[in-house]
């Protein structure tokens, strides 16, 4: 995860750590332990003073990226957590588990205000529009559902994977979004009409997707 300044990097380890990257020199600058296992997923608050880590411990650590210290943890989930994505306004923080459920974290008060439930599989990939409205996530179920963050309702099922989604992104007007699955297909969809609009087959499975600025 990069800063918003694009100054740092904030990189999560297999053997537990966080690594805060200086991208000008081109030097680690800190080395924090996060889990006592692994680190499985890292992101960066727009205003670019906090991390969130998730690991093995079935909760997300909140870090002071200036004094490198943790300032709260989350906790909820029944079984580990394996996507997060932070919301642009910066309020709150959405979490996917292996336990199929989806939970939305204020940050400002460090609980949780929401638990998503309707993918009947592990959540794999978690995705918020830039209005920070409506989250896209995708499961090991084969769906991607969307969800009104507001009310917690899941606004729409999005069909057509045959095997489990891995990775999804919001275009930055937020009316598309790209997923990726293990079938093979990048597969883009109308998020105005709930609808597939596309896909791409790429010969073997596909792990992650980006999009680029005027996409």
């Amino acid at each position: 995860a990069v800063t918003p300044d694009g100054s740092h990097a904030v990189s999560g380890s297999g053997d537990g750590s966080l690594h805060v990257w200086n991208l000008v020199g081109g030097r680690c600058t800190a080395t924090i332990k996060a889990d006592p296992e692994c680190v499985v997923a890292v992101a960066v608050t727009p205003n670019g003073k906090l991390a969130v880590s998730a690991g093995s411990n079935k909760g997300l650590r909140v870090w002071d990226l200036e004094t490198r210290r943790s300032a709260f943890t989350l906790r909820g989930h029944s079984a580990r957590i394996i996507t997060m994505a932070v919301t642009p306004d910066g309020i709150h923080v959405v979490s996917g588990s292996w336990d199929g459920t989806l939970r939305v974290w204020d940050l400002n008060k460090g609980k949780c205000t929401a638990v998503l439930q309707g993918h009947t599989d592990s959540v794999t990939a978690v995705a918020v529009t830039p209005d920070s409205k409506h989250v896209v996530s995708g499961s090991d179920d084969t769906t991607l559902r969307v969800w009104d963050l507001s009310s917690g309702e899941c606004t729409a099922t999005l069909q057509g994977t045959s095997s489990s989604v891995t990775s999804v992104v919001i275009s930055p007007d937020g009316k598309r979004a790209v997923s990726g699955s293990l079938d093979g297909y990048a597969s883009g969809w109308d998020l105005t009409t709930d609808t597939r609009i596309g896909t791409d087959y790429a010969y073997g499975p596909v792990h992650a997707v980006a999009l680029c600025k005027n996409a």
